[in-house]
């Protein structure tokens, strides 16, 4: 099997007789990596749940909830999603 330095492999991997599947992009342990090691995966589904919380953090705003309720929602449900795997962009 020929490796090129940029492109694709057309050939296919076999592992112990069983052909593997080649694919753009999986996820593992959470953190989404594309064939390129790029993080662009990972931050578009990041950003997407993300948005989709804090538009409902915004909801809650305008309905009236107090500040501190407000933070008792972020703390919990916006910032894990933010903060899982952030030190791994800094290796």
């Amino acid at each position: 099997m020929k490796y090129k330095k940029y492109g694709s492999c057309s050939e296919k991997i076999k592992q112990w007789h069983i052909y593997i599947e080649q694919v753009n992009s999986f996820k593992l342990l959470g953190l989404y990596i594309d064939n390129n090691f790029s993080w662009a995966s990972h931050i578009d589904v990041i950003l997407s749940k993300a948005t989709t919380r804090l538009y409902f953090m915004k909801q809650l705003k305008r309905a009236g909830v107090p500040h501190a309720q407000l933070r008792h929602f972020y703390f919990p449900v916006v910032r894990p999603i933010l903060e899982y795997a952030s030190r791994f962009g800094t290796i």
